[in-house]
């Protein structure tokens, strides 16, 4: 028979135990939570990839994306998203909306701007891809995301919360100081993300 002693600290071990196991449960979840993560802005950064070189081949044959994107309407981010999904060139785990793609919390427009950060260019010949409602966390990811190795990835400029990114060479000396260097620093991209909640948008734009 146990004594009353030999109980506690019985009863006191098993406490521990359970207490060490629950933080070590809580630890796999954080890190599980944290590779999911890590794995869907990886995926995101691919997609933006794969729209751009879908839409680059698409529309090899026309003068401009903007006459590319007309057969489907006058509003060309609409217009770009019917060829992209009428299509089947999305990427697969898109999902398709009139009016964007998304994949999971991940919202993709599209754009065409008369004048890029630092050089005017002819209406419908630049394609803008812009990412909205952003996690701070996305958004710092795909910021700093390096795209430099992807051949069809012929980045002009990059527009992340209002916050202008160039390359130095396209730099004049006349800059504001708001405007920053591409490719974009870990630390220009905290700068920039700022939104707590998923508010965060990111434009790249190819001129």
């Amino acid at each position: 028979m146990k004594s009353g002693r030999q109980s506690g600290y019985t009863m006191l071990e098993a406490m521990v135990y359970i207490t060490i196991s629950a933080l070590l449960v809580v630890g796999v979840f954080k890190i599980m939570n944290n590779m999911i993560e890590r794995y869907k802005i990886s995926r995101m950064a691919m997609q933006v990839e794969e729209i751009h070189k879908a839409i680059v081949d698409r529309c090899a044959g026309f003068k401009t994306y903007g006459d590319c994107a007309s057969k489907y309407g006058s509003n060309f981010s609409n217009g770009i998203i019917a060829i992209l999904c009428n299509e089947k060139l999305a990427p697969r785990d898109m999902k398709c909306n009139s009016k964007y793609l998304n994949y999971k919390d991940f919202y993709v427009e599209f754009d065409t701007i008369l004048e890029t950060p630092g050089r005017k260019i002819q209406r419908g010949r630049n394609l803008v891809i812009r990412a909205n409602r952003l996690s701070r966390k996305a958004c710092r990811e795909l910021a700093a995301h390096d795209f430099g190795n992807n051949q069809y990835f012929d980045l002009d400029s990059m527009i992340v919360d209002a916050r202008i990114f160039k390359w130095p060479a396209d730099k004049g000396n006349n800059e504001p100081q708001t405007v920053r260097t591409l490719p974009i620093s870990i630390d220009d991209a905290v700068d920039a993300c700022v939104e707590n909640k998923s508010k965060n948008e990111i434009s790249w734009i190819f001129g």
